[in-house]
């Protein structure tokens, strides 16, 4: 049985020393400069843009026929229409039959065809559904084996299915007809209705579809299968959810429907306008595919999420980068954040965290509008546009920003703009110069520093000072912080005063302070207003040391533990001093944020102590696995947090003790523990097999008596072991497994700890990696989630320049978080 260890024994624990295809798969990334040039050359010349298809969807793939429309200012050079991977016949221009000039990817019109003012375009098409991310994506359901399609066209992806010119920053009308399967519903951008021409037989239906407003072509969308439909049948807006058959009961759909009716009215109120489309239909998705896509009328939305803030969020973007239409993929970042801003009233600590810890070392940070970055970057670029226009609201008040959002729908809509136009609104509703608010927080990459100096005598304030360090470029940003000024006493740390500051400079005087009660904490962005990163003083360590985890400020408390933790990242904070005030503290944190926040904490630690291998990891990996078995114990009053600490205890064991603890807990019931569940029995089985407790054969054949194990749990157990044979046999099985199968055993097979094991294959993983042949998703796995060979700087460049050399966004992204976390895993275990 697990001998406990109390407070004391774990701090000693801790204070020991080291002497114990590319056509179909491959998606288009316009660089920066030549695709961007290309693309305005050719909007230049355009206008008047008209598309109306006629498309015919079967099981197998679609066809269909284009007729569009255009003026044309400048006939004197060739111009292209984009038509990827499809197959073109019955070309005429301006009515006359030709032979088509066309590359696979795009078809080029000579001058000599071209006419000044007005041109028409008619062809013929098809082509195949995809399986990849972009284009009309054919997918089948695993639990019932049905078809449904689904289109992401962002970025350049609508030239997959329509031929059409492919850029945002050239919205047009569109008018669509489509014929399918009479048992699919078919859905798209706008209220459905039935063809002039009905089909000719029972077993197909023509739905036709005519935007008003014009749209980007990223923002068009269709979308197909047996879905099963609810609708809102209240006054106004038609809204709707869909969702395959097999999700039906996942859903409360009246409950959706309702909130999505309230954060409508919300926001029209707040933006004034009426909602821009004719309809809203949210469809359920869980792909990772289809994940960032943005059409008009048309969102994505997963089965869990039917909380306030994603419907707004969603609802949001429907006005910000549909109606007003990005002018370029850089510009992504505006229509995102302003849509975030209007989600929420305060923006999630995780997500800023996220933000920062992609702006500072050892990333090199980015500007948000820098002419380089791409949709890779968005989650951390859009974060920090939301802190952003979070400054702006503190500086010129939330009814002022209101006016600047509903001027520059107003003037937009229908149309394709960015930053610049942004701004030009902004500058004439304000009255404002905003260049200095526009220099310091979308020009300028990087994150500023900030930490409070205070000078007491005789229990009141002499001097306090905020210090703020400059970011990469050596630059300073001007922002409004607010300072919390705490005490402690014997029920813990709570908040007396609350100043506002305007920081300026290095060194910012808080004259308002002074003569005021000494704080013992004092944490100087209070309501996470400001996009910066507190470093904690070593005034309040000292003095509240002891109660950190007895902060009766929620997110106070939550942000002082994410600083920590990227303390340690950055490693300002070694591993052991860290884990010091985890144990000083953990007893006495019962809010549940923050209590998740440390057993994610905790984890994250254990990997990169165990892929660095130091003389003591183990030492420290144990402490974290007693104390979580503790915290487990000690919070039976609160039975999620007691399961939640089970779960990390359950995944931290790996002394041979806390493993024959594990054994022990899959036999008998514990003494101030709950019984395992069906998932905690199978993580505990995974860890013992994992290590390879001689248990783990026993164990396993009297789990599978009691309850059979699934194939993939079987797979699992398999992957972790430390098998070199299983391991080969998996990992040839991988390319043809399941998309959800595959991630599980790639997550299971390479455990930090062994890394032998892990770098036999390494060199065929990458390999799989960068061959484009492999589908895209295959590759996103990879790069996501086997890449890790353990603690090595020379693998982080590695990365890095893999990440600098593909053209995918997400597998850029993932890459990057590769060079990232190993960089990070150097610098923990230099000095643990």
């Amino acid at each position: 049985m697990l001998r406990l260890l109390l407070l004391p024994g774990l701090l000693a624990l801790l204070s020991l020393t080291g002497c114990q295809s590319t056509s179909s798969n491959k998606p288009d990334a316009l660089t920066a400069d030549a695709g961007r040039a290309a693309a305005m050359a050719r909007s230049a010349r355009l206008s008047e843009l008209d598309y109306r298809y006629q498309l015919t969807l079967s099981e197998y793939g679609f066809q269909g026929k284009a007729e569009i429309r255009f003026n044309l200012n400048d006939a004197s050079q060739p111009l292209s229409l984009d038509a990827k991977g499809l197959q073109l016949s019955a070309v005429t221009i301006n009515d006359r039959y030709l032979y088509p000039n066309y590359n696979g990817s795009q078809l080029t019109f000579s001058p000599a065809l071209l006419s000044t003012g007005s041109n028409r375009v008619t062809l013929t098409f098809n082509g195949q559904y995809q399986t990849g991310s972009l284009g009309l994506i054919s997918l089948i359901d695993p639990q019932d084996g049905l078809q449904y399609l689904y289109s992401h066209f962002e970025p350049n992806g609508a030239s997959r299915v329509f031929p059409l010119f492919d850029q945002p920053d050239l919205p047009a009308r569109f008018k669509l007809e489509v014929t399918a399967p009479s048992r699919w519903e078919v859905i798209s951008g706008s209220r459905p209705m039935a063809c002039n021409a009905p089909s000719q037989d029972d077993s197909s239906r023509c739905t036709a579809f005519n935007t008003e407003l014009p749209l980007s072509p990223h923002n068009m969308s269709l979308h197909a299968g047996p879905f099963v439909r609810w609708q809102n049948t209240g006054k106004g807006l038609p809204l709707a959810l869909y969702a395959r058959q097999s999700q039906q009961g996942l859903v409360n759909a009246d409950n959706w429907l309702s909130r999505t009716r309230q954060q409508l009215n919300l926001l029209e109120s707040r933006l004034g306008t009426d909602f821009p489309f004719d309809k809203y239909d949210q469809l359920l998705q869980n792909e990772q595919a289809l994940s960032h896509s943005k059409a008009a009328a048309v969102v994505f939305i997963q089965p869990a999420r039917a909380d306030a803030q994603t419907i707004s969020y969603q609802l949001a973007h429907q006005w910000l980068g549909s109606s007003v239409s990005i002018d370029w993929w850089t510009s992504h970042w505006l229509a995102d954040a302003i849509s975030q801003f209007l989600s929420r009233t305060s923006q999630a600590p995780q997500a800023k965290d996220l933000a920062t810890a992609h702006d500072t070392p050892p990333l090199s940070g980015h500007a948000i509008d820098a002419p380089g970055h791409n949709l890779s970057q968005a989650p951390s670029i859009n974060t920090k546009a939301v802190a952003a226009l979070e400054q702006l609201q503190a500086q010129l008040g939330k009814s002022q920003l209101d006016k600047i959002f509903q001027a520059y729908l107003q003037h937009y809509a229908g149309q394709a703009s960015g930053v610049v136009e942004f701004m030009d609104i902004a500058l004439r509703t304000s009255g404002r110069d905003l260049q200095p608010w526009f220099e310091d927080f979308i020009n300028r990459r990087g994150i500023n520093q900030l930490q409070a100096r205070v000078q007491c005598r005789n229990g009141v304030i002499k001097k306090l000072t905020l210090e703020q360090q400059p970011e990469q470029q050596g630059q300073l940003r001007h922002q409004s912080v607010r300072i919390g000024l705490y005490h402690t006493d014997r029920q813990g740390v709570y908040l007396d005063k609350v100043l506002p500051v305007m920081l300026s400079g290095g060194h910012t005087q808080v004259t308002q302070a002074t003569h005021l009660v000494c704080p013992d904490f004092i944490w100087p962005n209070e309501d996470n207003l400001s996009y910066i990163r507190v470093l904690p003083d070593e005034h309040s360590l000292s003095r509240s040391r002891l109660q950190l985890g007895q902060i009766h400020q929620p997110l106070t408390s939550l942000l002082l533990w994410q600083s920590l933790w990227q303390s340690v990242l950055e490693g300002q904070l070694t591993a052991r001093e860290y884990l010091a005030l985890v144990m000083l503290n953990a007893s006495n944190i019962s809010e549940s944020a923050t209590a998740q926040l440390l057993q994610t904490q905790l984890l994250a630690l254990a990997e990169f102590l165990a892929a660095g291998q130091h003389r003591e990891s183990d030492r420290l990996i144990d402490a974290m696995a007693h104390l979580s078995v503790q915290r487990a114990m000690e919070t039976g009053s609160d039975s999620t947090l007691q399961q939640t600490w089970l779960d990390t205890y359950l995944a931290l064991a790996q002394s041979r003790e806390t493993l024959d603890h594990l054994a022990s807990l899959l036999e008998y019931p514990a003494v101030r523990l709950p019984p395992l569940t069906q998932a905690q029995r199978f993580a505990t089985l995974r860890q013992l097999a994992r290590f390879d407790h001689p248990a783990a054969p026993r164990l396993l054949k009297e789990q599978h008596k009691q309850q059979p194990l699934s194939d993939t749990q079987q797979l699992i157990l398999r992957a972790v072991s430390p098998s070199a044979l299983e391991k080969q046999a998996l990992l040839a099985k991988l390319p043809r497994m399941t998309d959800a199968q595959r991630r599980q055993i790639m997550s299971s097979l390479y455990p930090p700890e062994q890394q032998l094991l892990s770098e036999a294959s390494q060199v065929l993983r990458l390999e799989w990696l960068q061959d484009e042949q492999q589908p895209m998703v295959f590759r996103y796995d990879l790069a996501s989630l086997m890449l890790h060979p353990g603690c090595d700087s020379q693998w982080a460049d590695k990365w890095q320049r893999l990440a600098e050399a593909t053209l995918q966004p997400q597998l850029m992204n993932k890459l990057q978080q590769q060079a990232q976390w190993t960089r990070q895993c150097v610098t923990i275990n230099q000095r643990p």
